[in-house]
């Protein structure tokens, strides 16, 4: 990570307690990601800054981050310290925004035209030292052109839940010519960044 990280802080003690924020900003940057196929694809990020206040054993933290020309990314947590049992616990909830997947074109082979519309939220609560994740993703408004099939999907709307560890089921609908495909099936979602997936598709 190159370039200077700048914040500000004040922090009392209150009665024997901390309270106070802290607020930091860190430089513009980028991150690589490597697909299974040995394909990198590079992501350049900006605006990226977290704010926390404490109060004290409340942590209360937020964090955004623009993706350019991709999508923004923004955290809120709430952590709760426990020195007595070293029993900590979070909750909070990490959201991704991304008004056109137009830029994921590469990832669609023997397409064209690709868009729509796609927001995520992940949900994190329990203890700190293991915490129940869960997620949901949707896509909605979506269309692809298969060029060398002579045609086009349509109205592209898929809804992926993430309730149990390592597994999410997807659910969805989209048109082709004159008829209405769906979609049903589940992803293994252990290696975020080789996902697969097994569908089932009928129409």
């Amino acid at each position: 990570l190159n370039g200077v990280v700048s914040g500000t802080y004040d922090i009392k003690q209150n009665k024997g307690k901390p309270k106070g924020f802290v607020k930091l900003k860190f430089p513009d940057n980028s991150f690589t990601i490597k697909g299974e196929d040995g394909e990198e694809q590079t992501f350049s990020y900006e605006g990226s800054k977290v704010d926390a206040t404490i109060n004290d054993k409340t942590i209360i933290a937020k964090a955004n981050m623009k993706i350019v020309n991709r999508g923004n990314l923004s955290a809120d947590f709430k952590v709760k310290l426990s020195p007595k049992n070293g029993k900590h616990t979070i909750k909070g909830t990490v959201q991704f925004d991304v008004p056109n997947i137009n830029w994921a074109q590469d990832f669609v082979p023997h397409s064209r035209g690709l868009r729509g519309k796609f927001n995520s939220k992940i949900s994190i609560s329990g203890l700190l030292s293991k915490p129940k994740i869960t997620g949901v993703a949707n896509l909605k408004d979506g269309y692809l052109r298969l060029p060398e099939a002579g045609t086009e999907i349509k109205n592209i709307a898929i809804n992926i839940l993430a309730d149990k560890p390592g597994l999410a089921k997807i659910n969805g609908k989209m048109t082709m010519g004159k008829g209405v495909i769906s979609v049903l099936g589940n992803m293994d979602i252990r290696d975020i960044v080789n996902l697969k997936a097994h569908l089932q598709i009928k129409g």
